[in-house]
């Protein structure tokens, strides 16, 4: 999920008037790495076994401060989601006290997905059997390619020997779902190196959700300083890449319900769904963003400071705003857009207060239906194949 950049607003205005939840979606930044790849712009420091327990100490606080201030205490927790960073560096012990000042006490729902994100070289038997013990359902394997040179030039600390031994093995048998994550666009990649990863990958059994991205180059990164001496494949070479992936997910089973995700049939991933729906999510730790209605907020990017503010019983919320009708309506149909679900129309007039085929934008779905991006089956306006290529344009259209 791409992270706004949000302005300075008033914390107390937007607790005062906030609304009653019943349920949402929780996500935790875990902010630890091996090393930061060349390519990478979220935040992490390196990880610290004494640094990593006072932040999980920290996260217990946090969530505590929260859940009182929002008396979000009877709030039906339907997903939780362990980003990072890497949160497979904790050790099973580490987990296991996360899991008791973070999780337990919350009201999970009987139908809960958890998801642990994990990367190839610091995933282990022990820590999988530790994360199963306490519920986790999902697995996301932040695999990026299964060619050694292109996972160097990257700056990964994984070979694809790894990745081979964690998917063959048997700890990963007893989830619900496995994901992996790949990217594409890179230096020196050609349409051979991503199909032989591809038809690995999605031909393993328990591979039940890709997750495909196109490299973006943050100026922050070495590859965005060093962007001149990159190799990169033409817009033409990046678009075939983006016809190979679909027509391989297709043909290994998978289908695609967002431009950059694609799963087997029930195992789509409902943390990021509750994304695009528009539906309220708390977000804990370092940089983690939240969508509380009727505000937004986001905590510090820095750990020093999220664990200071923490410890001094503050919020560290560093960036809040408070979101409109107009806003809503603005962000509805750009996620919406980017889901094969599409725009419900329904939802819409409820939560932005105006119909979504009106006005203008009745004569431009017309056009968009006509020249084949949408499909209208009422109450949903859905992209096609052709339109989710296209879903940042149509958005500007609509909006």
């Amino acid at each position: 999920m791409e992270r706004p950049s949000l302005p300075k607003k008033n914390f107390s205005a937007a607790r005062k008037s906030g609304e009653v939840l019943n349920s949402i979606s929780l996500y935790i930044h875990v902010p630890f790495c091996v090393r930061k790849c060349r390519y990478c712009d979220f935040y992490s420091v390196p990880y610290d076994g004494s640094l990593a327990d006072r932040f999980i100490e920290a996260l217990g606080r946090e969530r505590r401060r929260i859940f009182e201030k929002r008396d979000l205490g009877g709030a039906n927790i339907h997903t939780i989601y362990c980003g990072g960073g890497t949160p497979s560096l904790l050790s099973p012990e580490q987990w296991r006290r996360f899991c008791e000042l973070v999780v337990s006490p919350l009201n999970i729902s009987p139908d809960l997905e958890w998801t642990v994100e994990c990367n190839p070289d610091s995933f282990t038997g022990s820590k999988a059997g530790a994360w199963l013990e306490s519920g986790v359902t999902r697995c996301s394997l932040g695999v990026q390619s299964l060619d050694d040179r292109t996972l160097r030039l990257l700056g990964r600390t994984h070979s694809s020997a790894r990745v081979r031994e964690v998917l063959s093995g048997p700890a990963l048998e007893s989830f619900a779902s496995v994901g992996v994550d790949i990217i594409y666009g890179l230096p020196d990649q050609t349409i051979a190196d991503l199909e032989s990863t591809l038809d690995e990958l999605l031909s393993m059994h328990k591979v039940s959700h890709l997750s495909a991205y196109q490299l973006t180059i943050s100026r922050k990164t070495p590859f965005g300083r060093h962007e001149s001496r990159l190799r990169l494949p033409c817009e033409g070479i990046v678009s075939g890449m983006m016809d190979l992936i679909c027509e391989r997910a297709e043909r290994h089973g998978f289908e695609q319900y967002e431009i950059s995700n694609f799963a087997r049939a029930g195992h789509a991933c409902r943390h990021n769904q509750a994304y695009w729906s528009h539906t309220p999510y708390l977000g804990l730790g370092p940089s983690a963003h939240s969508y509380l209605p009727p505000a937004r907020h986001a905590n510090t990017g820095a750990l020093d400071a999220y664990l200071s503010l923490v410890e001094q019983g503050k919020s560290p919320a560093a960036f809040s705003e408070h979101i409109g009708r107009a806003s809503i309506a603005s962000e509805m149909i750009l996620l919406g857009l980017r889901t094969a679900a599409g725009i419900n129309e329904t939802a819409f007039a409820n939560a932005a207060g105006d119909p979504f085929s009106s006005g203008d934008r009745k004569a431009v779905l017309e056009n968009l239906v006509a020249e084949g991006y949408l499909a209208y089956a009422p109450p949903f306006w859905r992209p096609t194949s052709r339109g989710l290529r296209m879903a940042d344009a149509l958005a500007r259209k609509l909006a």
